[in-house]
């Protein structure tokens, strides 16, 4: 046995080349001649399509990537039985290697189960629009070489029913993508993320139907997106107001920002006492004395806004909406609303739980406090009372 580990360490090297070739060199060339041959005439989407292009049978190929691991958790495990010195070292070996093992294998299960899936039609297929796409930067993976950036794809009815967005990873094939653009999702039974495939590329195979989005609920574990609703009957004065405009939110990035800037004093004093660094010193301090500043003007704004509320300088305007939606992503369009109005030229923003019932040619208050060319708080007039 012990032979047998020392010629697996000591060719090593070729193992992992071997795998390299087979798990990520000819997936990548395969996808490059496939997508200059989708280009050029569509392909059929199909269970066998969607397994080759989904990324699933990928997966599967990363089994023998995954299997180098289970190798070297065996490998722990026999070493740990068989040459530990006590108790404790045989038991975390034996630990260490359960770990090292198991998590390659539930990977190894989950891509297999994947597969049967697919291969037994136990998936759902809905076609969808592109409504909006922000690209993304994975910032937690700078300096190491690998770029985890992708884009956040919204779809029309697979957003507006469950608030959700699908992450793409491909940058150049996410450029080409632009809104109004269709798609077939493909959600696999218990899969909350689907499989996307643009409507330009593929044709649907006539061996495939299209379903509604009403049909993934019965294949994945997502929850409908339902908005809060919040319509009651309230009065306007002061109290309210003051209420109204020091929401969570607002204490929330006051909190944040205090956080921070506590966070940066601390780190400051440990690194000075751990290793001392004027350069290192005088960095931390530029970035506390922002932070500190920026923390400083947002305490006195609200301070502000708080003492013109108490001491009345505040008016409240009634407006009429001309139009809604405006400048409005469609990423932010399930809890946020804006209004466009008759007198005050900007658009208005607003939390969208307390306007569902709005129409064009609805009035609205507008709360403007002294100083601020901005409203602070609007209000429906149908659920508003002025005291």
């Amino acid at each position: 046995m012990e032979k047998l580990i020392l010629n697996f360490f000591n060719n090593i090297e070729v193992v992992f080349i071997i795998v390299a070739i087979l798990c990520f060199i000819i997936p990548m060339v395969y996808t490059s001649i496939k997508r200059k041959k989708r280009k050029i005439k569509r392909d059929i989407l199909d269970r066998k399509t969607i397994i080759a292009d989904s990324g699933v049978a990928s997966r599967l190929l990363l089994i023998l990537f995954l299997l180098v691991f289970v190798i070297f958790g065996i490998i722990i495990i026999y070493l740990a039985i068989n040459k530990s010195e006590n108790t404790f070292n045989m038991v975390f070996g034996i630990i260490l290697g359960i770990i090292v093992c198991a998590i390659p294998i539930c990977i190894i299960i989950n891509s297999i189960k994947t597969v049967l899936k697919v291969s037994s039609g136990n998936y759902v297929i809905i076609l969808d629009e592109l409504k909006d796409k922000y690209y993304y930067h994975d910032r937690s993976y700078d300096g190491d070489g690998v770029d985890m950036s992708g884009w956040q794809l919204y779809f029309k009815d697979y957003f507006k029913t469950y608030n959700k967005y699908v992450k793409f990873k491909d940058l150049k094939e996410g450029t080409s993508y632009k809104e109004g653009d269709k798609f077939y999702l493909v959600f696999v039974k218990g899969n909350s993320i689907p499989y996307i495939f643009a409507a330009n590329e593929y044709t649907l195979s006539s061996s495939e139907k299209l379903q509604t989005i009403e049909e993934i609920k019965n294949y994945t574990n997502l929850e409908e997106y339902v908005l809060e609703i919040n319509d009651e009957q309230i009065i306007i004065n002061k109290e309210r107001i003051t209420k109204d405009f020091f929401n969570k939110s607002q204490k929330q990035t006051v909190l944040i920002d205090v956080a921070i800037t506590i966070g940066i004093v601390l780190f400051a004093i440990l690194t000075s006492f751990l290793y001392f660094n004027i350069f290192i010193i005088i960095i931390l301090f530029l970035v506390f004395a922002l932070f500190l500043i920026m923390t400083i003007i947002k305490i006195k704004y609200l301070l502000t806004i708080n003492s013109n509320i108490k001491n009345n300088n505040y008016e409240i305007k009634e407006d009429e909406i001309i139009s809604l939606n405006n400048r409005l992503n469609y990423s932010d369009s399930n809890k946020i609303i804006s209004f466009k109005l008759k007198n005050y030229k900007k658009i208005v923003y607003a939390d969208k739980k307390y306007f569902t019932n709005i129409a064009i040619g609805d009035k609205l208050y507008l709360v403007f406090v002294k100083g601020e060319k901005e409203p602070i708080k609007v209000y429906n007039k149908k659920n508003s009372i002025l005291e």
